[in-house]
């Protein structure tokens, strides 16, 4: 089977950093290729020999080879990542013009749409009912073993003590309803910061509400630390991951932290109760602060999560979630 994806070239959010993984392990029993550069010829050729399209991201590239793919009556599966009615309201200029139109045309023309989780589909359907003919769940997967070859830094390197806490969030502040969670997550750190001076936050992520975010809460225990190529590194160091965001439909980061290993707090919102266990959700859980989880995971039962994390890595690995997009190239 010869698969074809319109990516953004040199992006590392987290769609393409989906299509990577989903690319390497569907390379290793079918042929995949990329529409990729400005070789209109060349990528006319890629389409006309493709079995299947699978389109992901609302650029040129996509609505490109979407088009091209109807003229020469190629399948089509789409991959929705996120809510673009509500994204919709952070764009600007040309995107605030074309992105909801972009998105429904890479949906209406696709013979197949899937999305990460439940909460996904049940919003897009709101604006999109026609979708639901032709809809599939498959969630966002993970090479869970890759990270094992991954070493992280030593606290001495991040300039920490040994015995210092370090709590971390990854985030994007590109979307207000994201950024918006560190408001709360600075006000539950403040809290277990006056009696514990050895716990440290440090925030990973970048976005045009950034600096806004940094001027406002960063201090010598609460670090803003911009985009990280190395992210996994600080996932790696780190003695609980946290994640506190109002918009977020099944993010990667989550997984990442799940496959270091990490204790995981994050708030109950959009598809993320779909994947993480209820104990570690604010909102659903019994550990509703910062101070509740810490306290957990330095009493005895400290590695209590791991075994919920074993099936999570199962269900999620990218072998299998792989298994069911071809399911979806043939039959959808």
């Amino acid at each position: 089977m010869n698969v074809v994806f319109p990516i953004e070239e040199n992006k590392f959010n987290g769609p393409e950093n989906w299509r990577r993984t989903l690319v390497t392990e569907l390379s290793k029993h079918n042929k995949v290729e990329l529409i990729k550069g400005n070789n209109f010829f060349r990528n006319i050729v890629k389409v006309y020999n493709a079995d299947i399209i699978h389109s992901y991201n609302p650029s040129i590239k996509t609505v490109f080879s979407i088009f091209m793919s109807k003229v020469f009556g190629k399948k089509i599966i789409h991959t929705v990542h996120g809510d673009f009615y509500t994204e919709n309201k952070s764009k600007t200029g040309l995107k605030r013009i074309f992105w909801i139109p972009f998105n429904r045309i890479c949906i209406s023309f696709a013979n197949a749409v899937t999305f990460p989780s439940r909460y996904l589909e049940n919003i897009i359907l709101k604006s999109e009912p026609i979708v639901k003919k032709k809809s599939f769940i498959i969630p966002n997967g993970m090479d869970f073993k890759y990270f094992n070859k991954i070493r992280g830094y030593s606290k001495k390197e991040l300039g920490l003590k040994k015995s210092d806490f370090l709590i971390l969030e990854i985030t994007n502040f590109n979307y207000e309803k994201k950024a918006k969670g560190i408001e709360l997550l600075v006000k539950e750190f403040n809290k277990i910061k006056k009696s514990n001076r050895d716990y440290y936050l440090f925030i990973i992520g970048d976005g045009k509400l950034f600096e806004f975010y940094k001027s406002k809460y960063e201090s010598s225990s609460i670090k803003f630390l911009g985009y990280k190529v190395d992210a996994i590194k600080y996932i790696k160091s780190c003695d609980l991951f946290v994640h506190f965001t109002f918009l977020d439909n099944l993010p990667l980061v989550l997984l990442e932290a799940i496959a270091c290993n990490k204790p995981v707090l994050s708030i109950s919102t959009g598809g993320i109760p779909e994947i993480i266990p209820i104990d570690l959700l604010i909102d659903k859980g019994r550990f509703n602060s910062l101070e509740k989880v810490i306290r957990h995971l330095l009493s005895p039962y400290k590695y209590s999560y791991l075994n919920e994390y074993k099936l999570i890595k199962e269900k999620l690995s990218i072998r299998n979630v792989a298994k069911h997009y071809i399911e979806v190239y043939k039959n959808g």
